[in-house]
C-alpha cells in the first residue's frame, strides 16, 4: 500500500486506530440500502479464494507484459466468483453501482494488474443483474466511489481489499470489509 494507504491511516488516526474506530453493522433484505462496490477489490478477493491464485496472478502479470496468452479458464473462473459476490450483494440491497478502475495518466505504477478480457467478463456477467450498474470511470475507482457517496447516489460504499485511499478523502460510512452471511450483509465499518 502507497503513502495515502494504512501506515498514512495509522500516522493520522493513531496507533490502534482499528480497534477505536472498526465496528460492525447489518444490512437487512428491505432496508433500501444502495451500495458502491470498487471492482478490483473484489477480483483480489476472488483471487484469494483460489488454490491456484499465484499460478493465475502470475499469467495475468505475464499477459499484460504481452509474453504470455491469458489464460481463459482462469478468466471465466475469476469474472463467475466476482459475480458470484456482486450477485449475493445484490440480492440483498436496492442497487450496486459497481465501479471499475479507469485509466489514470497521473499515476506512478500501471493502474491494473487485471486484464481487460476479464473486466470485460465481469461486464457481461453482472449485466443481467437488474440492479446494478457498473462503471468505468476517467479516474480511480476510489474517487468515483467518493463522488458517489458525497452526492447521494449511494449511502455504504464497500471495500473488499485493504488497499484503499478513501480513508484519506474522508468519505462517511465506508467499509473496509463484508461478508454476506445468513441472508444479511454484514459490514466492518
Amino acid at each position: 500500500m502507497g503513502l495515502t494507504g494504512w501506515g498514512c491511516v495509522a500516522g493520522v488516526l493513531g496507533q490502534g486506530w482499528k480497534e477505536r474506530y472498526w465496528r460492525t453493522g447489518l444490512v437487512k433484505p428491505g432496508d433500501g440500502a444502495r451500495v458502491g462496490v470498487e471492482l478490483f477489490g473484489e477480483i483480489h478477493r476472488a483471487f484469494n479464494s483460489l488454490d491456484r491464485s499465484k499460478r493465475i496472478r502470475d499469467n495475468f502479470k505475464r499477459h499484460l507484459e504481452n509474453q504470455e496468452r491469458v489464460d481463459a479458464e482462469a478468466v471465466l473462473l475469476v469474472a463467475d466468483r466476482v459475480f458470484a459476490a456482486v450477485s449475493d450483494i445484490a440480492d440483498l440491497v436496492t442497487s450496486v453501482v459497481l465501479v471499475a478502475e479507469g485509466e489514470n495518466k497521473m499515476k506512478l505504477r500501471p493502474s491494473s494488474s487485471v486484464p481487460d478480457c476479464l473486466v470485460e467478463a465481469i461486464r457481461e456477467r453482472v449485466s443481467r443483474l437488474r440492479n446494478v450498474t457498473f462503471i468505468c470511470p476517467p479516474c480511480e475507482a476510489d474517487s468515483q466511489l467518493v463522488f458517489a457517496r458525497r452526492s447521494g447516489q449511494i449511502d455504504w460504499v464497500l471495500v473488499a481489499s485493504q488497499d484503499s485511499d478513501m480513508l484519506m478523502y474522508g468519505v462517511s460510512n465506508l467499509v473496509l470489509g463484508y461478508e454476506v452471511c445468513l441472508g444479511v450483509l454484514v459490514l466492518f465499518v
